[in-house]
């Protein structure tokens, strides 16, 4: 799945600046629903293989497509919390995930999986295109109606709109074509930052983490049912990032990544520890409640730092280019 999302982000680009970016959102609705139809009906190892990779680039692409969405229709006051938020109800679908695959079969979790896309066409059909993408098309009527759809129907939204359009002009005057100009440093160092945060934030052992949690535990011989070890860390996966939802605008997005930084090392590396000890068959029963410790307090810094700052990054950074 990770590689195909890489393909998804690579060729997403010119999807959603030629038809916008709700339908690039919209489109990756059905191939959803095929993807969790491919798993739900496997017969063999291709079918899972196919039904990943169609997951991977849709992914890519709506991962791609709704930092840019919502950096085009937040106002920048509210953008610290509101930005957080995908990654928060992200994590309500893990715990969702976790808890319903410790009573159900895999095959019922990936029918749920391929009914979930429906709800989310049916609100995404609603909701406007972002005005920015109307005005680079010259449609300035529609984004005008889309921005005052966002602000609410009473909302004065003329002194943003004209800041809007005339932020776009601005970019279009200063010449910004292609990856050559990418190399001023007025779009350099923001482009650096974005990407050394998304390269550390996936190199940090999540993913491990996300997919295996319950085979780590179940190696670990831990104290505790590996299916509700995996559920406490799916809690706490979620209380921490809506915690970091309420803290970030106050304590700042550099010191959270410090903190954050600092505990996914410490902890991972007392993970790395027990297992070594486990390995070389010394008796660690006695630290069966380790790699639940470890879990926690690792998917805790992840999700106050590393997890959702680098995305909010992303989304703030996309309004320079």
């Amino acid at each position: 799945m990770p590689l195909n999302a890489l393909i998804g982000g690579i060729v997403g680009g010119s999807i959603i600046e030629r038809f916008g970016r709700k339908k690039a959102i919209l489109a990756t609705g059905p191939p959803y629903i095929l993807s969790w139809l491919l798993i739900t009906f496997a017969t063999n190892l291709p079918m899972m293989y196919a039904g990943r990779s169609i997951q991977g680039f849709c992914v890519g692409l709506t991962t791609l497509t709704l930092p840019i969405y919502l950096g085009e229709t937040i106002q920048p006051e509210v953008r610290g919390t509101l930005g957080l938020l995908p990654t928060t109800i992200g994590n309500v679908g893990i715990l969702f995930c976790y808890i319903l695959g410790s009573y159900i079969d895999w095959k019922v979790l990936a029918a749920i999986g391929a009914a979930l896309p429906i709800p989310f066409l049916m609100f995404m059909w609603f909701i406007p295109e972002t005005p920015r993408w109307y005005i680079s098309k010259g449609r300035y009527t529609e984004a005008r109606t889309s921005l005052q759809w966002l602000r609410g129907g009473k909302t004065n939204v003329e002194d943003e709109f004209v800041e809007i359009e005339q932020n776009y002009k601005a970019q279009e005057t200063s010449g910004m074509d292609g990856v050559k100009d990418l190399m001023r440093m007025a779009y350099l160092r923001p482009l650096l930052i974005s990407l050394g945060l998304m390269f550390f934030q996936q190199l940090s052992g999540i993913n491990a983490v996300i997919f295996y949690t319950v085979s780590i535990f179940e190696k670990s011989g831990g104290s505790v049912d590996s299916n509700l070890s995996s559920i406490i860390v799916g809690l706490a996966n979620f209380f921490a990032t809506l915690g970091s939802n309420l803290i970030i605008d106050k304590v700042g997005r550099k010191v959270l990544l410090n903190i954050s930084g600092f505990f996914m090392g410490l902890s991972l590396g007392v993970l790395g520890v027990f297992f070594i000890l486990q390995h070389l068959e010394h008796d660690v029963t006695q630290l069966g409640w380790l790699p639940l410790a470890s879990f926690i307090v690792y998917i805790i810094a992840f999700s106050i730092g590393y997890g959702p700052i680098p995305w909010l990054m992303v989304n703030t950074h996309c309004l320079i280019f």
